[in-house]
């Protein structure tokens, strides 16, 4: 018979990640062919180049929404990560789908912890249209102090985003509020570039972005900038 795991490999093929068929229907979203596949045995969580399965093809594609409940229903594993650290709800936050499947991933038990490239998760859901994803994430255990070198926890990004609902969530939610990041900026003389290193917190962002409202919360919750911290020496 057919070899429905077989791969588009060749000098020619146009796909450069070596997916099966189940991988290219679910590229192209083609539910029926993916439905035709999967009952005839498709391995719904093979990976191709790159680590990639049909559940993440499913995820770069925004309105795959029927593909990825099919897929998640025929057991397509919603932790596997790409070899870049992309994993099922990092792309669906990232690729905005609807609130429905996010919640689907996280119910059917996607780590809201797992690593991403340079940030948490959890930073994408600081800057959700609304906060209710970050709430479910939260309850399911979120690291709201989780930071990656050279980046923002998540208080840091709502606040340069001007969410206040998000920064009074993680904030009464147990955010540190006054964690700080070092970050790396490149200043230009007329003779040579210089790195210099900036040492910021939420509060340093919120002013820098002239985000009012957002810097008498944190003011209230007791936030202060890099350098009131230093000379306190706390």
């Amino acid at each position: 018979g057919v070899d429905v795991d077989a791969r588009n490999v060749g000098s020619n093929s146009y796909d450069s990640r070596d997916r099966t068929a189940l991988g290219l229907a679910t590229r192209k979203g083609h539910i029926e062919i993916v439905k035709l596949l999967i009952d005839e045995g498709a391995d719904v969580n093979v990976k191709y180049n790159g680590g990639f399965t049909p559940l993440q093809d499913a995820l770069l594609k925004r309105g795959n929404d029927d593909i990825v409940e099919l897929l998640v229903e025929k057991g397509a594993n919603v932790n596997v990560q790409s070899d870049r650290c992309s994993s099922p709800l990092m792309l669906a936050l990232w690729e905005h789908f609807s609130e429905h499947i996010i919640e689907l991933l996280i119910v059917k038990g996607a780590d809201v912890n797992a690593n991403a490239v340079s940030f948490p998760i959890l930073n994408i859901a600081a800057i959700w249209p609304s906060e209710k994803i970050a709430k479910l994430m939260l309850t399911k255990g979120a690291d709201l102090n989780a930071v990656k070198p050279g980046n923002t926890t998540p208080l840091m990004h709502a606040a340069i985003n001007n969410k206040t609902d998000r920064v009074r969530l993680f904030l009464s939610s147990g955010a540190n509020v006054n964690a700080w990041t070092r970050l790396k900026k490149t200043t230009l003389t007329y003779t040579k570039s210089k790195e210099i290193t900036l040492h910021l917190t939420a509060l340093d962002f919120a002013k820098k972005h002239h985000h009012n409202e957002i810097i008498d919360l944190l003011r209230s919750w007791g936030g202060k900038t890099w350098e009131e911290l230093k000379t306190e020496g706390t």
